[in-house]
């Protein structure tokens, strides 16, 4: 038995609609203005960097909980699966491995 891991984001899936969107529905939310194609032009850093760019240092523990706790319903559905990676599991179990699917996200 082998185990392949594959990264979720921009690995298996394209997950910027849904972080932008995400984004879009804390700042309705919040009434905070967040440009949210700019914060997903610059996805790879930890969430609280760039939650801290549109929200006082006080606020961001806050909005960063808000923000993980609207990403389930706002972000799965608007993030497609990329070419490949439906196949590179079927691989994966076709050679008798196991998948595993990697995050850096919280929760």
């Amino acid at each position: 038995m082998f185990v392949v891991g594959f990264d979720l984001d921009m690995t298996l899936v394209d997950s910027r609609p849904g972080i932008a969107a995400t984004y879009r529905r804390l700042a309705a939310l919040t009434g905070v203005e967040i440009d949210a194609e700019l914060a997903v032009s610059r996805l790879g850093p930890p969430l609280e960097h760039e939650i801290a760019r549109w929200y006082p240092a006080a606020e961001v523990p806050a909005a960063v909980a808000r923000d993980c706790a609207l990403y389930p319903g706002q972000a799965v559905r608007p993030s497609p699966a990329l070419p490949g990676a439906a196949e590179a599991f079927a691989g994966v179990r076709a050679a008798g491995g196991r998948v595993l699917v990697l995050t850096a996200k919280k929760g």
